[in-house]
């Protein structure tokens, strides 16, 4: 990514995009994508993939819908759609704002 043009704490700017660190390990632990300028890739969107569903896998909602624009604990973001994850990664709610899930 470059260079970010801000750092604040453990979250580093990139315009209005934001990639949040784990403060002890370094790691990339979320991010949000406003500025559409983060370089973010999870596994391919497959065209073809079954729609994900309540207990789908992580694995399941990248296939169907790629990449989320932002990350955020067990939140995945999709513009202003958001899909839940329990602690074992499965799907547990979703609410479709933009229509695009």
């Amino acid at each position: 990514m470059g260079t970010p043009t801000s750092i604040i704490g453990d979250s580093w700017g990139y315009d209005y995009s934001a990639v949040q660190l784990n403060s002890s390990s370094e790691e990339v632990i979320g991010w949000s994508n406003i500025s559409d300028n983060l370089n973010v890739f999870m596994g391919p969107r497959i065209k073809t993939a079954d729609p994900f569903t309540k207990g789908s896998s992580k694995q399941q909602v990248i296939h169907a819908m790629g990449a989320p624009t932002s990350v955020i604990r067990d939140s995945w973001g999709y513009g202003f759609s958001t899909v839940q994850f329990d602690l074992n990664g499965k799907v547990t709610s979703w609410s479709n704002i933009d229509k695009n899930l």
